[in-house]
């Protein structure tokens, strides 16, 4: 599949994908792309495997812009940013599911801790969007795997299991093979150092006070200066430049999905001032919150 490098650099933060956080495996049926201007890239410390079910549009992976279409196989792996943005006035959906490797051998019975580490450390070797024509092998497990969590009954949680393990297999069979490794080096590391940080900035947006760079520093353990290094190398962004990111977007949320006003709104995402609020606002949008609301909502 082709893709181009990205050119605009995003905000990121850090999905905690909620169906995955207890049980070992989670399909999700992805709420409608929107077309809408991308505001941010998220990233899970799981993979996200799928195939989109309607429409097309753009795939941001990491660094690189990705053209999608009903039928492409999604692979995202762990702690990569993605977002994607469907064309104007186009339905689109992706299905995919997630999965905790452990966890899922534990299900079919399997404790022995170094064969769970071995399928642990299993790399997953593609990371895009693929056509079904270029890895078929992979389109077959996908989909069965999607059609087995969509049944329910006595069986349905070791097939999967068993599913994704033929998934994890035909990867480590692909890398013995083409002695591949992954294209891209995972952030896990990297963005673990600052995920309290954006953690904070996610759940208090409104608090000023709560993501002060001295405050988010305090909590990484770092000096202010280190973190603002460390900060701006990992997600391509100073602190500041984050928190606005952060607070533009939410905003835009609340104006596209709510009937909450202009001057609530600016209090909701940091703002006393809603002249300050709309100041930044326009900056960033090239239009008002009013106009914003108006075009998108």
């Amino acid at each position: 599949m082709e893709y181009k490098f990205k050119e605009n650099t995003f905000p990121v933060y850090f999905s905690t994908m909620s169906g995955i956080t207890n049980a070992p495996y989670s399909m999700l049926y992805g709420s409608p792309v929107k077309s809408a201007p991308l505001e941010r890239l998220h990233y899970h410390s799981v993979p996200e495997i799928g195939i989109c079910v309607a429409g097309e549009g753009d795939y941001y992976i990491g660094d690189k812009v990705y053209r999608f279409k009903k039928g492409d196989l999604q692979i995202i792996r762990p702690f990569v940013p993605h977002n994607a943005v469907s064309d104007v006035n186009t339905y689109t959906q992706i299905v995919f599911f997630t999965f905790d490797t452990i966890k899922l051998m534990h299900q079919i019975g399997i404790y022995d801790p170094e064969i769970t580490m071995l399928m642990k450390n299993i790399q997953i070797p593609f990371n895009g969007i693929y056509s079904p024509d270029e890895y078929p092998e992979i389109t077959t497990i996908t989909k069965k795997i999607i059609e087995r969590c969509e049944t329910s009954d006595d069986f349905t949680d070791i097939s999967v299991a068993l599913s994704i393990g033929e998934f994890m297999l035909t990867c480590r069979k692909y890398n013995e093979k083409h002695k591949a490794l992954p294209a891209e080096k995972l952030i896990e590391k990297g963005y673990s150092r600052i995920a309290p940080a954006i953690q904070r900035i996610n759940t208090s947006i409104d608090d000023s006070s709560a993501i002060a760079e001295e405050e988010l520093a305090r909590i990484c353990g770092m000096s202010v200066s280190n973190f603002r290094r460390i900060f701006k190398l990992e997600t391509g962004l100073s602190p500041k430049a984050f928190i606005i990111k952060s607070r533009m977007s939410y905003a835009t949320y609340l104006l596209k999905n709510t009937n909450m006003t202009v001057i609530k709104i600016a209090e909701k995402v940091g703002y006393t001032e809603v002249c300050g609020f709309n100041k930044i606002f326009l900056s960033t949008f090239k239009m008002s919150p009013s106009q914003y609301r108006k075009q998108y909502k």
